[in-house]
C-alpha cells in the first residue's frame, strides 16, 4: 500500500466551492418551482392571469439578480484558507492528522 500526498487544503476548498453552488442552485430551483406553482394557481383559481404573469416573470427576474448578486458578494469576499475557521484540514474526519 503507499503513501500519496495530496493537496487536502486545495482539494477541501474545490469541494466546499462546490457544495455551496449545488445548494445555491437547489435552493433556486425550489423558489422558482414555489413562484411557478402560485402564479399558476393565482391565474387559474384567483382567475387574474395577468397579474400572474406579471408576477412571474418579475419574480423569476428578481429570483436570478438576487442569486447574481449574492453570488458576486460571496465571491469577492472569499478569502484563502488560513484565515477561515470552517476549513478543516487533515486526513481524518476530526481533523488530525494521525
Amino acid at each position: 500500500m503507499s503513501v500519496i500526498q495530496l493537496d487536502a487544503n486545495a482539494e477541501v476548498l474545490a469541494h466546499r466551492r462546490t457544495f455551496l453552488t449545488f445548494e445555491r442552485l437547489v435552493l433556486f430551483a425550489a423558489m422558482h418551482v414555489a413562484l411557478i406553482l402560485s402564479c399558476l394557481a393565482l391565474a387559474f383559481l384567483g382567475h387574474v392571469p395577468i397579474v400572474a404573469v406579471l408576477l412571474g416573470v418579475g419574480g423569476t427576474m428578481a429570483l436570478i439578480a438576487t442569486f447574481a448578486i449574492v453570488d458576486s458578494q460571496s465571491t469577492v469576499s472569499r478569502g484563502s484558507a488560513s484565515n477561515r475557521p470552517d476549513v478543516v484540514v487533515g486526513s481524518g474526519f476530526n481533523g488530525t492528522t494521525g
